[in-house]
């Protein structure tokens, strides 16, 4: 858990492939005895965001993928609500900068890890 000494700016980048690969389709319709049988195919986040922050013991900023299931369900609102992709990532943007991550109304912290490298 780290406590960033200042958030400095949230970004994305639009993934490669906007929908899931086969590979991916077909882990996903994977058989769950406890799901719903009408459940819905999970829609993939077309972005993946970003968080740039400095700590207090180092003035050099780091730069980590956000994972929270939220920043994606925001953007898919505000794109259901009409906005289209520049407008919904500013949106996103302005409520992660401006209330989720602001460190004058928060305590903020963040969860970072190597999952991706050492899953186990």
């Amino acid at each position: 858990m780290v406590r960033p000494g200042k958030i400095l700016d949230l970004t994305w980048e639009a993934e490669k492939e906007r929908d899931w690969t086969i590979e991916q389709v077909g882990k996903l319709n994977q058989t769950n005895l406890f799901a719903p049988e009408d459940m819905q195919q999970l829609k993939k986040v077309p972005f993946k965001f970003r968080i740039t922050f400095t700590c207090s013991d180092n003035p050099d900023p780091y730069t980590m993928m956000i994972e929270d299931w939220e920043i994606g369900m925001l953007y898919f609102n505000c794109v259901w609500r009409g906005d289209t992709d520049d407008v919904a990532l500013q949106k996103v943007k302005v409520k992660y900068l401006g209330d989720v991550l602001n460190q004058e109304k928060r305590d903020v912290r963040l969860l970072v890890g190597t999952r991706g490298v050492h899953p186990n």
